[in-house]
């Protein structure tokens, strides 16, 4: 996930707390919240082979 995703990402989080998002919004926090689970899966993956577990 790049800065900007990063950025909106949160921008979308502080949103979806203070008011509801609209559809759009909704689906693009999903998505973004996919990008994000994605890129920690593969930092995890990546410890477990540099610890040769």
């Amino acid at each position: 996930m790049d800065a900007v995703q990063n950025d909106h990402l949160g921008e979308l989080q502080a949103r979806g707390k203070a008011a509801r998002l609209t559809e759009a919004e909704q689906m693009e926090l999903l998505a973004l919240m996919q990008i994000y689970q994605s890129g920690q899966l593969r930092k995890s993956e990546a410890l477990v082979v540099q610890r040769g577990l």
